[in-house]
């Protein structure tokens, strides 16, 4: 799988979890917007509800004066029950429950019910106000009616006092004897005439007075019994509405309480589901960040390393490919010195006569020849050691003896130099095992390198043995090397610029 792929897989998670987040973000914005919905509907619902109790106790207050009411007051009492009415029909929209329907309809009825009843209590009311002003038309009649009788009344009594004067006078005269009676017994039978005179239906004013009082009675013991009946019906009705009323008071409080802990329940609820729902994406997330990162960290890094692996293999190859093009300069160049000698000795040595100049061509021959034989042995070591081949040649041997018999052998050669050779050695004096010939090889190449290319001053050999390591340094007085020159010079046939001309291939570091 390419890393192009992994991170478009990456990507292609990411922007799903993203797209999946955003999708519950709104799914949170919703279920909180229907939350605030609901809350704003219960406040809504709660002050039509606070209105509708308003309005009735102000129609309570105002069916309290039903006694004096007039077409205006009814007018006014119907406006507003019609209002009261319409409230409740827009509360009933709000309502989820049928119960609370039935008890708003049942309201309604109600209320027409008790403005039909203060219809009727009104109208009893208003027949009452009637009666009084029928008896003020009916006493003016009376009134006319008396005048017109009250002269025929007096006249009527003369005539009843002669006439009865005169029968007691003519029985006195019968019976010839005298009849004394007391002033009290007459005024008592003089009163009993007025009764029975006033008590007449036709014309005395006491019957019509009592003939109306009767009518004015009967009238008012009807609307009384009337106005009773309309009066329980309306208490009744004010029991029924008014507990009515409690009921949907309560419903609803009842019902909001319930709404708003059912709210708080689901807030509380929505909220941990959602701080659950987002720390679980957010630490998926997270966790597939890091999975992401160290996959393509990973792919990024083994990318590197190969690609840094081609270029030191490139590196390598460019190197080996310079060394090859070095070695052979350096073998051709460094075999060509002594063949071309041995092959002018060989054309020379024929010729020659004298036997001291035939020794001495010879002496070239064999010189060129073990020279030539050391740079092919040094080929092949170097071969050897490259492919790990070599064969090593373990012997006990003296570390003071060694290094002494080697500071003997080129202090004689320093000398030939006008060099300084000193050295510097410490617990040498000890018996290890070891290739004596591979390390002679060792300091021979650091010792050769120092005196050829020191000039004048001095070279300095040391060596120190401690802990079963042996430590050795080779300095000299001569020109030195740059940074860049000290990382090359362990490099196999790499020579400096000014070891150009001299001999050798540039292998003695490298070995």
């Amino acid at each position: 799988m390419g890393l192009r792929f992994k991170i478009l897989i990456g990507y292609s998670i990411l922007i799903t979890l993203l797209v999946f987040i955003v999708y519950l973000f709104r799914q949170e914005q919703i279920k909180h917007n229907t939350l605030q919905k609901a809350e704003q509907e219960m406040v809504y619902t709660h002050k039509l509800v606070e209105r509708t109790y308003m309005h009735l106790w102000e129609l309570t207050t105002q069916a309290e004066l039903v006694s004096v009411w007039r077409e205006a007051d009814q007018e006014r009492y119907r406006v507003k029950r019609r209002e009261v009415c319409d409230t409740l029909q827009v509360l009933r929209d709000y309502v989820h429950a049928p119960e609370q329907e039935r008890q708003i309809d049942t309201l309604c009825l109600l209320l027409q019910e008790k403005e039909f009843l203060l219809s009727a209590v009104m109208n009893t009311f208003l027949q009452l106000q009637e009666t009084g002003n029928f008896v003020r038309e009916k006493i003016p009649v009376i009134v006319s009616r008396i005048e017109r009788i009250s002269p025929q009344k007096q006249t009527m009594n003369a005539m009843q006092s002669f006439a009865a004067s005169k029968m007691k006078k003519g029985l006195r005269s019968i019976f010839h004897r005298k009849e004394s009676r007391s002033a009290y017994p007459e005024q008592r039978e003089k009163v009993a005439r007025e009764k029975e005179t006033d008590t007449n239906p036709v014309s005395s004013p006491a019957g019509l007075l009592y003939s109306l009082d009767k009518e004015v009675m009967e009238q008012q013991q009807e609307q009384q019994q009337r106005l009773l009946l309309q009066m329980d019906s309306l208490y009744n009705n004010n029991l029924v509405l008014n507990r009515k009323l409690n009921n949907l008071v309560k419903d609803f409080e009842e019902e909001t309480n319930r709404r708003l802990f059912q709210r708080y329940g689901q807030s509380i609820s929505g909220r941990e589901s959602s701080f659950f729902t987002f720390a679980g994406l957010t630490f998926f997330v997270c966790m597939l960040i890091i999975v992401l990162y160290v996959i393509i960290h990973r792919d990024v890094k083994r990318r590197s390393r190969y690609e840094k692996e081609l270029e030191e293999s490139d590196k390598k190859n460019k190197e080996l490919l310079q060394s090859k093009k070095n070695m052979m300069l350096s073998i051709a160049h460094d075999l060509r010195s002594p063949l071309a000698i041995i092959k002018e000795s060989a054309e020379l040595l024929p010729r020659l006569e004298e036997k001291d100049k035939r020794d001495e061509f010879a002496a070239n021959i064999c010189h060129s020849s073990d020279y030539m034989l050391s740079l092919v042995n040094t080929l092949l070591e170097f071969y050897l050691l490259d492919t790990g081949q070599i064969q090593l040649n373990m012997m006990p041997f003296s570390l003071s003896v060694f290094f002494r018999e080697t500071a003997k052998n080129y202090t004689l050669l320093s000398k030939k130099k006008r060099l300084r050779f000193t050295t510097r050695f410490e617990n040498l004096n000890v018996i290890v095992n070891g290739d004596r010939a591979q390390l002679q090889q060792i300091i021979n190449n650091l010792l050769s390198n120092a005196l050829k290319f020191t000039e004048k001053g001095t070279v300095t050999l040391t060596a120190e043995y401690s802990n079963e390591k042996l430590r050795i340094s080779v300095q000299d007085s001569g020109p030195g090397m740059t940074k860049e020159e000290l990382k090359r010079i362990f490099n196999a046939f790499e020579r400096l610029d000014n070891a150009k001309h001299t001999p050798g291939f540039g292998l003695g570091l490298a070995i």
